[in-house]
């Protein structure tokens, strides 16, 4: 098992939050707090999964009050997840959002 983590960076077209490792009940709540006060003042974050190893339904919900949040702050948001990782797996699975999933991180940065 390896715990959850997450690095958040401001880039120049957006904020990118690289999430690493396991996404469930144990990990979710301290990263959806460091996410969220990473990104205050954003326009536009980025939520990249390509690292995650396992997402849970409380990743998912964790992934629907981050962008209801980012939401309300008037910030734009896309989720990375290419389709051959876990995380990819479970959003198609559940069929979470998918307006907001795309593949690579060019996507994600080009609007």
């Amino acid at each position: 098992m390896s715990a959850g983590s997450v690095e958040v960076e401001a880039g120049s077209v957006a904020y990118v939050a690289r999430f690493e490792g396991e996404l469930d009940l144990a990990s979710v709540p301290a990263l959806q707090r460091e996410a969220l006060a990473a990104t205050v003042g954003a326009k536009r974050v980025v939520l990249d999964l390509s690292e995650v190893t396992w997402m849970d339904s409380t990743g998912l919900r964790m992934l629907d009050d981050l962008t209801r949040a980012f939401g309300a702050r008037g910030a734009q948001v896309r989720i990375v997840a290419p389709p051959d990782v876990p995380a990819r797996f479970t959003l198609d699975i559940s069929a979470w959002r998918p307006e907001l999933v795309v593949g690579r991180m060019s996507e994600a940065l080009d609007g």
